[in-house]
């Protein structure tokens, strides 16, 4: 582990910058950028970019955050922000104009999006213990949201499609919602 100067603070960042060749001659992979702000101790983080102009930007304040994100194809924004105790945050990006948040806040908490298409939106709130949020996409032009103030709170969202909109909100405890739009 390396230390960047802050006495007793570690930080563990991994960040891959992978070139994708489709073609001998052609390399796909420029202009991605990823920016990592961690405070605290035994923060991870892991972005794994291919094609163009993806960006990448995670802040983690707090203790045990983990962050993993992969992006393949153009134009992709990925923003998470974790502040708190082991929270886990997991982005998959395959396609164009593709955008993912997650905001994670307090102990615990668990968010997941996966978008394959193009033009997707999907944003994940999290402010309490041990809440879970699942977001899939996919298709085109599909738009959802979590939020979940409380513990133990569960949301799965899925959108097979073109236009699909949903938001999922939460305030309390141990709360279970599902959607399902094709």
């Amino acid at each position: 582990m390396q230390s960047f100067g802050l006495t007793g603070k570690y930080l563990s960042v991994t960040i891959l910058a992978v070139v994708l060749c489709l073609l001998p001659q052609f390399a796909l992979s420029q202009d991605n950028q990823a920016d990592l702000f961690q405070e605290g101790d035994l923060n991870n983080t892991e972005i794994i970019q291919l094609g163009l102009s993806n960006i990448a930007d995670i802040f983690q304040s707090g203790n045990q955050n983990s962050v993993d994100i992969a992006q393949e194809g153009e134009i992709n924004l990925s923003d998470i922000h974790q502040t708190g105790l082991a929270h886990q945050a997991i982005i998959s990006q395959r396609g164009k104009q593709l955008v993912a948040s997650i905001q994670q806040q307090n102990q615990a908490n668990l968010a997941e999006i996966i978008q394959t298409g193009q033009g997707h939106q999907a944003i994940i709130e999290q402010d309490g213990l041990g809440n879970q949020a699942f977001i899939e996409q996919l298709g085109d032009s599909n738009f959802a949201m979590s939020v979940q103030h409380g513990n133990n709170n569960i949301s799965y969202q899925y959108q097979q499609g073109v236009g699909h909109t949903n938001t999922i909100t939460q305030f309390g405890d141990n709360q279970l919602a599902i959607v399902r739009q094709e």
